[in-house]
């Protein structure tokens, strides 16, 4: 309800005889709108090491995530009715 996903894929590097795997997700973009969005997160659901390293003072650039650390200082919330929150719970 929250992320498409198009597809999980794997590239295999051969390299002096040693191969290296790398695994990736391809999704749509959900929020594809008009409007502006001012802040935007990355949540995995997890807080090891899940935070936006910002110098203090500094402004978070357009276009950066942050993360799940970010989302628990700021104390934010997702504030749903109690149909949606049943259906995405």
């Amino acid at each position: 309800m929250i992320a498409r996903f198009f597809g999980l894929h794997e590239i295999v590097f051969n390299e002096d005889g040693k191969s290296q795997r790398i695994y990736f997700v391809v999704m749509a973009n959900v929020f594809n709108t008009h409007r502006e969005i001012h802040v935007r997160y990355d949540l995995k659901g997890s807080t090891y090491g899940r935070f936006t390293k910002v110098k203090e003072g500094e402004t978070i650039p357009s276009g950066v995530a942050l993360k799940d650390v970010d989302w628990l200082n700021a104390k934010e919330k997702i504030d749903l009715k109690p149909h949606f929150r049943d259906l995405l719970l």
